[in-house]
């Protein structure tokens, strides 16, 4: 089982125990772990964001009028609950755990934890393998051209990059609440622009 799986476990049962048997509740995770998700969130968002109007004026049109759209309530709920949740156990707690102790078992570095290096070169494979998973939803909406499929990549990529160290760095829900974030204030944003600007 992947030391990060085991890890996650580990933690899980030591709330349920402080909850359940000590009646001392345990909270899943500190104020500076919050603050750095919610941080990360937001840089990631207005990264995400200028990146995308830099790149606009070479886009399609149909991508430049899907992204000029007033985004709606049904579409930040999905992006929500998909995206913060489903995605961030997908990609970080379950790929990126599985080559973390892929590589570990085969390269044998680090005795008792994977070296960094293992965990920085997971985090990249995987914002990658991020990245290309958004094609067949771009794909949906303008016909991918290398500009195209190099925004996808990049941008969500990034997104990937961020939540996975926040993963590393502090657990599941960290990387579960900054992409939760990214998708409110990029919503936030995007409402503002639409209006506004």
């Amino acid at each position: 089982m992947p030391i990060v799986i085991l890890h996650c476990v580990q933690n899980l049962a030591d709330m349920l125990i402080c909850d359940w048997v000590l009646h001392t509740p345990k909270i899943l995770y500190s104020v500076i772990e919050m603050k750095w998700s919610l941080g990360v969130g937001a840089a990631t968002t207005i990264i995400l964001l200028l990146l995308d109007r830099f790149m606009k004026p070479a886009l399609p049109e149909v991508l430049q009028a899907s992204n000029n759209t007033e985004p709606n309530w049904l579409s930040l709920l999905t992006a929500m609950l998909y995206g913060g949740i489903t995605e961030e156990i997908l990609m970080r707690w379950g790929l990126m755990s599985l080559l973390v102790w892929i590589a570990w078992k085969v390269l044998k570095q680090g005795i008792t934890l994977p070296s960094q290096g293992i965990y920085q070169g997971a985090i990249v494979l995987v914002a990658l393998v991020f990245g290309l998973l958004h094609l067949p939803a771009t794909a949906a909406i303008v016909p991918l051209t290398p500009l195209v499929i190099i925004r996808a990549i990049l941008l969500n990529g990034i997104a990937g990059i961020a939540f996975g160290w926040l993963f590393w760095q502090y657990s599941l829900e960290a990387a579960m609440l900054s992409h939760v974030s990214f998708h409110t204030f990029s919503f936030t944003l995007s409402l503002l622009l639409a209006r506004f600007v």
